[in-house]
């Protein structure tokens, strides 16, 4: 009798669950609406990183991509010794640089 409760609440869970689960076109524009539609923050953040060794273009492409899917803009400045990345985008989608800490693990210092 309780294990009969316990199923019927169990399955009521997951019923309700799948339900209200999304579709992955819904997850999407979720996803892209809390990324780059913030209401509380209408600026545009710049940063400029500074990457101690020359920049390969297998990190260059890496840059490119991730900047391209978190909507950011900018340049890469390549000097003999040093290279500066310029970003412009959303508060969220500069926290959310993906290539800060995988595609240049050893190279890039902090924000200045």
């Amino acid at each position: 009798r309780i294990r009969i409760a316990t199923a019927e609440r169990v399955q009521a869970h997951v019923d309700r669950n799948v339900a209200r689960k999304l579709t992955p076109a819904e997850c999407s524009e979720k996803k892209k609406r809390k990324l780059f539609h913030d209401s509380n923050c209408l600026d545009t953040v710049v940063s400029v990183y500074k990457i101690n060794d020359q920049v390969c273009p297998q990190n260059r492409f890496k840059i490119d991509i991730n900047a391209q899917q978190n909507h950011l803009t900018g340049c890469l400045v390549l000097f003999a010794g040093f290279s500066v990345v310029v970003v412009e985008g959303g508060s969220k989608s500069i926290k959310r640089e993906v290539w800060r800490n995988q595609a240049l693990p050893s190279f890039l210092s902090t924000a200045v």
